[in-house]
């Protein structure tokens, strides 16, 4: 599970709870642990864009333990959020990954050509999400090219991060009046319907199948 651009904060351990209660092990590794914040931040947007850095042997890193504890299937999705949903939907073509899980997540522009062979996609994304403008429509364009099986649903009237639930006051006040400038911030009627789609396809896509 990997964090968005504010970094290891409530937002990333609620999300990590809610699969963790729905029977999965769930690890969130802290991309910004090694540095001052602007630091990290800066590299992991650059990681993204070149593809490559210490953020992605950082996520392999996190894989690989996940792997071998006890009650791992062998199947590993990744779920991002806002940067780590750009994370997420870089590394759906891995191998590794049984199925990724990408929420308002940045697309780039050949994302049609580098996803071909990834693993299935449910992506989340604001219909009203000034960052990402026309993100649903995007990323259904691109996985479908691609020929990845994939869930897309676009919220309506939801802006960017409209599934992360920062309590008030842990983020800075100059984030929060950003916040409501750009109708950015929680949304809670779309972000429980995300959970409870994510968490099916996760069920199809990960989960074992029973002993019969």
């Amino acid at each position: 599970m990997i964090h968005d651009a504010f970094g290891f904060g409530s937002a990333v351990k609620n999300h990590a709870d809610w699969l963790a209660e729905e029977g999965y092990l769930a690890i969130a590794p802290n991309l910004f642990s090694w540095d001052k914040k602007r630091t990290c931040l800066k590299s992991s947007f650059k990681a993204v864009r070149s593809r490559e850095g210490r953020q992605f042997e950082e996520i392999e890193a996190a894989r690989s333990w996940l792997t071998a504890q006890d009650g791992c299937t062998d199947k590993v999705g990744i779920i991002g959020f806002c940067m780590g949903g750009a994370y997420a939907l870089l590394l759906a073509p891995d191998s590794n990954y049984a199925a990724a899980s990408v929420n308002y997540g940045r697309i780039p522009e050949d994302a049609g050509e580098f996803l071909v062979g990834a693993c299935p996609v449910i992506a989340s994304y604001g219909g009203n999400d000034r960052s990402i403008k026309n993100g649903g429509a995007r990323i259904e364009a691109a996985l479908t090219q691609a020929g990845v099986v994939h869930e897309v649903k676009e919220y309506p009237g939801a802006g960017h991060l409209f599934m992360d639930n920062y309590p008030k006051g842990e983020l800075p006040k100059a984030i929060t009046a950003v916040e409501k400038v750009f109708g950015m911030g929680y949304r809670e009627g779309p972000a429980r319907d995300a959970q409870v789609r994510i968490t099916s396809f996760f069920n199809t896509h990960l989960k074992a199948p029973a002993n019969i």
